[in-house]
């Protein structure tokens, strides 16, 4: 027996009865490790020897006798589905193939019961020689390539891996029958277009056999590999008699066949495609189906191309739809918008343009705003004398309100170049307007100011000669009437002297008689200035009362006369004063000019910094980079998506313009995804 696996408990029993009725057995067999069971319990008792490796079963019995007998099972013992009993010549061949590899491929042996095993000794006969070896390993793939070609009827399933389909002939004229769970799809389709016709089945369990002309008619194990021992046969005539049945019921059982090609009209039964074998698809003679909304390619195509066109790609053979009449129900829409699609950078640079100049009118009729405020600061009588002034101011500010308000509402995106230059300009013509009405209302109120204080100071001048000139007179006439008093002033002060100076001798007369500069007669004939010049010359030798009395005369005298003098001479002194400040006065008077005229301040921002005007400055001209491109119509909209621009309308009013912008703009007309799309 050449077998992989012993390791039925049963066949084993039976092994050992028989070898302990003296029947002599030969074991070949597989792994040890795996057929450990029956070397324990038949060492000793059988030959045993193991190391090959082999598909399917070969007995052999009473080889040598009349009695010889073979079969080739498909697998082990009790799990194989099908056998062969083998003619007289073939148990002849194989019972070669057998001592061929008992004796010269087995690897290990074992003699006796419970010993390790040992080194398998080569047969003491030599070489053995064979009459073929079909069985042998790398044999196998071999044969059944060379029989392919003239192949009639083949069942394979787990054969057919030993192919490499690339180098497989074409069998023309053969049928080849396959277990349906055995075959992957790639391996299907290519031996589908190997044969003339393959046939697959449900069924499992199907023997392995070739059925082709002359001698090539092979029945296989149910497991084959290339590498190892596969117990195949050559069928001999009176065996394929004795297959050929199987072919035909198999075949019958094979409910799938293989075409390379077929028209949907003639399916009329259920169909499994060659790359979904485990799929059982059914054709109906009508079905509705309905399709998933398609996206036209452009609006053209929406408007203009035929649904059948615009749905092609979902119209085709589908597998799981399959009827000999479809009715389709489609939606088509128009371009949709990306969902991943932003803003164009266009509509940045329009809007970054369009906050530029807004922020530029709106900075002017700020400033417009702030010249009336700017009065606030400015006294009653300058703010009056500017009445026409304002007033033509108030009115040309109208005018420039009016102007920004139709700025400001205009949107520089929507109009040519021309037109935006044109803006443009306006708009910094009326910055420079404004700079220069601060400019002139800084002068002019300057101008005003300077006007009122070159009045103020010509009427001041003018009082104030005025007042000079009546000082002056003034002092002229209390000048000439001090002069025309001063001589009766002089005279009562000589007469008070006199009179004193009377009284004075009468009364020291008769103390100061005895001295020598007494002479009562001769003092009391004295005038004033020989009164005077007596008691300076004698008041020192007078004694105290006489002295001090004396004396208080000549003060009282001099001091008078002091005052006098001193009098005079203030006024004197006044009326010089009062003659040169006329003279100041007409020189400043002349000076300061009969006709004003107007000196600018050297710093006119200053200048209006202290008269309350704001934004002094010059204002520097509005630059702006316009796109290069102009934005679609309004109410359309650019955006883009993976350098790929698009534009979105909403109504189909708009289609005209959008074409005319999408090739100004390269970009793909398309529309918003409706909401419950």
């Amino acid at each position: 027996m050449a077998i992989r696996y012993l390791d039925d408990p049963e066949l084993i029993a039976r092994l050992q009865a028989r070898a302990d009725a003296g029947v002599r057995i030969y074991l070949l067999l597989g792994e040890d490790a795996r057929n450990r069971s029956a070397i324990e319990a038949l060492a000793g008792r059988c030959l045993i020897r193991c190391g090959v490796k082999q598909n399917g079963t070969l007995l052999l019995l009473d080889q040598g006798a009349d009695t010889a007998q073979g079969f080739i099972l498909s697998g082990g013992i009790p799990d194989s589905r099908y056998w062969l009993k083998l003619t007289t010549g073939q148990c002849d061949d194989y019972f070669r193939l057998f001592c061929h590899l008992f004796w010269q491929q087995a690897g290990t042996e074992y003699l006796r019961q419970g010993q390790q095993s040992q080194q398998a000794v080569v047969s003491p006969l030599g070489t053995i020689d064979l009459n073929h070896q079909d069985a042998l390993a790398g044999k196998l793939g071999e044969n059944l390539r060379q029989a392919w070609s003239e192949m009639q009827y083949a069942m394979m399933s787990d054969s057919v891996s030993l192919f490499d389909l690339k180098d497989l002939p074409e069998a023309g004229r053969g049928t080849l029958i396959c277990e349906l769970s055995q075959l992957d799809a790639s391996r299907a389709i290519k031996l589908g277009e190997s044969v003339a016709s393959l046939v697959l089945t449900e069924q499992d369990g199907m023997p392995q056999i070739v059925q082709g002309y002359d001698r090539s008619h092979w029945m296989l194990p149910s497991r084959t590999r290339e590498q190892d021992i596969n117990w195949c046969i050559r069928l001999a005539p009176e065996q394929l008699s004795d297959v050929s049945s199987h072919l035909a019921r198999w075949g019958d059982a094979g409910r799938w066949q293989y075409r390379s090609r077929i028209r949907i009209a003639d399916i009329g039964q259920p169909v499994r495609f060659a790359d979904q074998l485990e799929l059982e698809q059914q054709c109906l003679p009508r079905r509705s189906v309905e399709l998933d909304p398609v996206q036209a390619p452009s609006i053209d195509d929406f408007l203009e191309a035929s649904a059948r066109d615009l749905a092609a790609s979902q119209i085709r053979v589908d597998r799981e739809r399959l009827a000999h009449v479809i009715d389709y129900k489609v939606e088509i829409r128009p371009p949709l918008r990306p969902e991943q699609a932003v803003a164009d950078p266009l509509h940045r640079a329009w809007t970054q343009v369009r906050q530029k100049w807004s922020g530029r009118v709106d900075e002017l009729s700020g400033m417009l705003n702030r010249e009336a405020s700017s009065r606030g600061g400015i006294g009653e009588r300058i703010l009056g004398a500017l009445g026409s002034f304002i007033a033509s101011q108030d009115h040309r500010r109208k005018e420039l309100e009016r102007e920004l308000e139709v700025l400001a509402s205009w949107d520089c995106a929507l109009f040519p170049p021309s037109v935006r230059s044109e803006r443009l300009e306006q708009l910094n013509n009326i910055a420079k307007q404004l700079h220069k009405r601060r400019e002139r209302w800084a002068e002019k109120v300057d101008e005003t100011r300077q006007q009122q204080e070159w009045g103020q100071k010509r009427q001041r001048l003018a009082d104030d000669l005025r007042a000079a000139n009546e000082a002056a007179d003034k002092c002229r006439r209390r000048a000439d009437e001090n002069r025309l008093n001063s001589d009766q002033a002089l005279e009562q002060l000589k007469k008070n002297l006199l009179d004193g100076w009377h009284a004075w001798i009468r009364d020291s007369g008769p103390q100061l008689s005895p001295q020598k500069f007494w002479d009562a007669a001769g003092m009391a004939a004295f005038d004033a200035s020989e009164a005077l010049a007596w008691i300076d010359k004698y008041h020192s030798q007078l004694p105290g009362d006489p002295k001090r009395t004396v004396k208080r005369l000549r003060d009282d005298y001099r001091t008078g006369q002091q005052k006098q003098e001193r009098d005079l001479k203030e006024l004197e002194k006044r009326q010089q004063q009062a003659v040169q400040e006329i003279a100041r006065l007409e020189q400043a008077l002349q000076d300061h000019g009969d006709r004003f005229q107007y000196r600018p301040s050297a710093n006119p921002v200053e200048l209006g910094r202290l008269l309350g005007v704001q934004d002094s400055a010059a204002i520097k001209p509005l630059l702006i980079d316009w796109p290069d491109e102009d934005l679609p119509q309004p109410g359309t909209h650019l955006v883009s998506f993976d350098r790929q621009r698009w534009l979105v309308i909403d109504s189909l009013d708009q289609l005209e313009a959008a074409r005319q912008d999408a090739q100004r703009l390269n970009a793909i007309i398309c529309t918003e995804k409706p909401e419950n799309a």
